[in-house]
């Protein structure tokens, strides 16, 4: 599968090759880990203000060209869990989203298979969270009309294995562009077999 994306967000991401794009982001965990973002053909990426406290696995950035965005791309750590790991994220840059057009994805390693039995940081709060509070909506959820636990197509498959499938991975978009939404895509297991164990969302709006 050739992905020709205007932005890409990548998570577990090696400093990246400049030649890839002359507009991209990194945020570094280690030298050989972190999260980066790129912009291509009109669309710019550009930093934002990294508010303090922000995990160095979070990326706060504004596409610009066409389009303004905010988006916050976050590879989510377990600590003291992955759901409120995410949740003092959207704290800690609550006012950034409420003041712009904002998206909110990456690897937030939240299903709710994965809540068994934690009742307050789980991944329904945080849907409903970022529903409630932020008018934002899973694009894949949205698109494909499914209910969150009832995906049809994974983003991880746990040490490269087939048999160990999960859906961890997101694209939240404001709730106005549920109309807007082209078209969501999954990475089908072969064509990035031994590239990765996640596979990307692919995400077509018209805005």
């Amino acid at each position: 599968m050739k992905l020709q994306p205007d932005i890409a967000f990548i998570q577990e991401s090696k400093r990246p090759d400049k030649t890839l794009s002359d507009s991209y982001l990194w945020s570094v965990s280690n030298e050989n880990q972190g999260v980066a973002a790129f912009g291509f053909n009109d669309y710019r990426v550009e930093p934002c203000e990294i508010l303090d406290g922000t995990p160095p696995t979070v990326l706060p950035f504004f596409i610009t060209g066409p389009v303004r965005i905010f988006v916050l791309g976050i590879w989510a750590m377990n600590y003291p869990t992955y759901v409120s790991f995410i949740w003092n994220c959207l704290d800690l840059y609550k006012d950034v989203i409420r003041a712009n057009t904002s998206i909110i994805l990456g690897d937030l390693n939240s299903h709710s298979i994965l809540d068994r039995n934690i009742e307050t940081y789980n991944h329904a709060a945080l849907v409903q969270r970022l529903a409630s509070e932020f008018d934002l909506i899973s694009s894949y959820h949205e698109n494909l009309n499914i209910l969150h636990g009832d995906e049809r197509h994974q983003t991880l498959y746990w040490r490269y294995e087939e048999s160990k499938p999960y859906h961890i991975d997101y694209c939240f978009v404001p709730k106005v562009w549920s109309e807007s939404i082209v078209d969501v895509k999954i990475g089908d297991y072969r064509s990035f077999e031994g590239v990765s164990d996640h596979r990307p969302i692919i995400v077509d709006i018209s805005v």
